[in-house]
């Protein structure tokens, strides 16, 4: 098998709400893309799975942000070796709603501030 077969097959289509967050991780994010910092990678995230039957996002928090705040509700992932990352406990996970006008990021920021901080995030991909 060729090594480009070998990373089609380790890539993962990932919905977006069934991943397991940091609350803490998604907090920081968001701070920092309100100050336009934002993901210079690309590439897919880096995923681990969990005792709880889901992926844990381990690298990405920055594309995965960007990425709800574009609208989107699939990113493209990997899967990364389990224990370079910790497994966020329960009572610490934020969950994406996709049928939210805010996300669910609301209890971060303030709705008008979610909504500005996703018409950033739009202007900035459609360039």
């Amino acid at each position: 098998m060729r090594f480009a077969e070998i990373l089609r097959e380790s890539s993962l289509n990932i919905k977006i709400a069934t991943l397991r967050m940091d609350r803490r991780s998604v907090k920081a994010v968001l701070h920092d893309l309100a100050g336009q910092k934002w993901s210079r990678s690309t590439g897919p995230v880096e995923v681990i799975g969990t005792e709880y039957n889901q992926y844990q996002l381990g690298d990405g928090y920055h594309r995965v942000l960007q990425a709800i705040l574009c609208g989107q509700t699939q990113i493209r992932g990997t899967r990364g070796k389990a224990g370079r990352y910790a497994v966020t406990p329960p009572d610490n996970v934020w969950r994406f709603d996709p049928q939210s006008p805010t996300f669910g990021l609301e209890t971060f920021f303030g709705a008008a501030d979610v909504v500005k901080l996703a018409d950033m995030a739009r202007a900035r991909v459609s360039g």
